[in-house]
């Protein structure tokens, strides 16, 4: 069977998705420490989870989260979380067709240090 094939199930439905993601993570992640964010009234930061070596991954907020991602209020919340300078940040999203967006944002991160 082909990846695509394996996630063509998870694509429709987003917490079947986000739930492929987290195990992946886990499983990727186990020695560096990985640590789901819950999402809970107040914020998750805009993250879905990290690890101690500094990844962070999100999903689905491509356009919604980079500003709060990158402002220095949620900084704050981040680092309360405990999530260590960013060395990484993976967007975890099944399928999104504008890639000028996909591109502007990710120089948007990397202009800003991530």
């Amino acid at each position: 069977m082909s990846i695509l094939k394996f996630i063509e199930g998870y694509m429709d439905d987003g917490n079947a998705w986000e739930d492929l993601c987290v195990r992946c993570y886990r499983l990727r992640y186990q020695k560096e420490h990985y640590a789901l964010v819950p999402a809970v009234q107040g914020g998750d930061g805009g993250i879905e989870g990290f690890t101690m070596s500094g990844v962070v991954h999100q999903r689905n907020k491509m356009t919604a989260d980079i500003k709060k991602l990158m402002s220095s209020k949620n900084a704050l919340k981040l680092k309360a979380l405990g999530v260590p300078k960013i060395s990484e940040w993976h967007f975890n999203i099944p399928e999104y067709k504008d890639a000028a967006t996909c591109s502007c944002r990710s120089e948007a991160a990397r202009s800003f240090g991530c």
